[in-house]
């Protein structure tokens, strides 16, 4: 240890343990260290918890005493001396605890009385026991030992700062070698200022185009009509027609009835396809995209995610790749039925001739429901070509590119379609990242729904 002096804090309780503290505090000072606690301190204009901390900071260990009773309280209702152990460790000071055996006899001003503060002090022992350095002790004679012989070998293992008379240091000496480490640092500061801006001069800059422009501008079209299918209903036999009714079946009824949730969720399913599809061809604009690196240097491994706006749709490849959704294949109505029947009977000719009276309930069937009707869906999984060095997952676009010398451009083979859903300014957002960035780079592609009608 040689010259160099510790300031030891010493927390406890104090009514209780006055004889204690002051045991400890004498035998620190016959090892020619500091002890310090509040109770030596006078009252003063400084916020008392200030003072604590302040004097805490200052400290090169920390021993707490603990006996039977949990101390003043503050105003958060925590112990001053819960406070003060809590906030050295916090501060990372070397701690020293001391817990009184809970079997010795103890007199009525020795212990807690009050049932919450004994609650308080049981759950702050169970804390301090968790310390590496916490041991029990019976009377004061065996606290001033274990205190003395934690002390040597914390002072051993755990050597502070401490403090040293100033007249035992070569003043001159540490003024040249402070000196000396003052020019070093500041040579390295300015390096490391000088590689920063060579390293910032010397990476690439990757921008993303689309349709080689930096925003987008996609006409809106209020005026889109799809002819959908209408939902089937339910028939009753009053309503039936009275000349229809030697042509139909109470059987036929009830099985058209019970079939006629499911053939709605066929024809809902076929409308929200075909409503899809519509947006599609008639607002749907074709997109391809540029990476463009404006940068001093090569850029590898290039990712960029895109993830556009819920007030717009994206859909891989272009206008020729939709494929229109066929009618699904859908039960006769029966009331159909007996109408061709009755047509038949009487003017000896079948009903096609009439047929356009039921076409917008598609009752003559198709050819089966085709689910990918745009060939993706919102919902379909990552899919990704070997080939392809761009990806569609939800709503969202990965590009990968291997690499992109500096100065140059890369435009995409794999177009897609952005379909506008609403009018407005909306933001894609980008993320891109390359082997000679540091951390991924966030910006924005500004996306213009402006109002467009169709001509008359």
């Amino acid at each position: 240890m040689g010259d160099k002096k510790y300031q030891v804090f010493i927390s406890s309780t104090y009514t209780d343990l006055v004889n204690a503290r002051a045991k400890i505090s004498e035998q620190i000072l016959t090892l020619y260290h500091f002890p310090i606690g509040m109770e030596m301190f006078s009252a003063g204009d400084d916020d008392q918890w200030t003072v604590i901390t302040n004097t805490i900071d200052k400290s090169d260990y920390y021993v707490i005493i603990l006996g039977h009773r949990y101390g003043s309280l503050a105003d958060d209702g925590f112990s001053y001396t819960e406070k003060e152990y809590d906030y050295a460790k916090s501060k990372g000071i070397p701690i020293m605890a001391f817990i009184k055996d809970r079997n010795v006899p103890t007199s009525p001003n020795e212990r807690e009385n009050n049932p919450k503060s004994i609650k308080k002090l049981e759950r702050f022992i169970e804390k301090v026991t968790q310390n590496k350095m916490c041991d029990f002790w019976s009377n004061e004679d065996e606290l001033t030992s274990k205190v003395t012989a934690a002390l040597f070998k914390a002072f051993t293992l755990t050597p502070q700062i401490g403090w040293i008379r100033a007249n035992t240091i070569d003043t001159t000496k540490a003024l040249e070698e402070l000196t000396k480490l003052s020019a070093e640092n500041r040579e390295l500061k300015e390096e490391l200022e000088s590689l920063k801006k060579k390293l910032q001069l010397s990476i690439p800059e990757i921008l993303v185009e689309i349709n080689r422009d930096e925003k987008v501008n996609i006409p809106f079209n209020y005026e889109m009509k799809v002819n959908k299918l209408s939902l089937y209903s339910v028939i009753e036999e009053k309503d039936v027609p009275e000349h229809l009714q030697p042509y139909i079946t109470k059987e036929s009824i009830e099985k058209h009835n019970l079939l006629v949730e499911e053939t709605n969720v066929k024809i809902e399913d076929y409308n929200r396809e075909l409503e899809s599809y519509k947006r599609a061809i008639d607002m749907g604009t074709e997109y391809e995209i540029t990476l463009c690196n404006d940068g001093k240097a090569k850029a590898t491994n290039i990712f960029v995610d895109m993830c556009f706006p819920e007030e717009v749709e994206v859909i891989e490849g272009g206008i020729d790749d939709l494929t229109k959704p066929e009618i699904p294949e859908l039960p006769k109505d029966p009331l159909q039925v007996a109408e061709e029947k009755y047509y038949e009977e009487r003017f000896k000719f079948p009903l096609a001739g009439v047929s356009h009276f039921y076409s917008d309930k598609a009752l003559f069937g198709g050819v089966g429901l085709n689910r990918g009707i745009l060939n993706w869906s919102s919902s379909s999984s990552l899919n990704i070509n070997k080939n392809n060095l761009i990806s569609f997952s939800d709503n969202e676009l990965t590009i990968k590119c291997s690499s992109l010398m500096h100065t140059r451009k890369r435009t995409f083979s794999e177009k897609f379609l952005i379909v506008p859903k609403s009018v407005g300014d909306f933001k894609i957002e980008m993320n891109i990242i390359c082997e000679e960035y540091t951390e991924a780079i966030n910006k924005e592609i500004v996306i213009n729904v402006y109002k467009e009608s169709l001509p008359c």
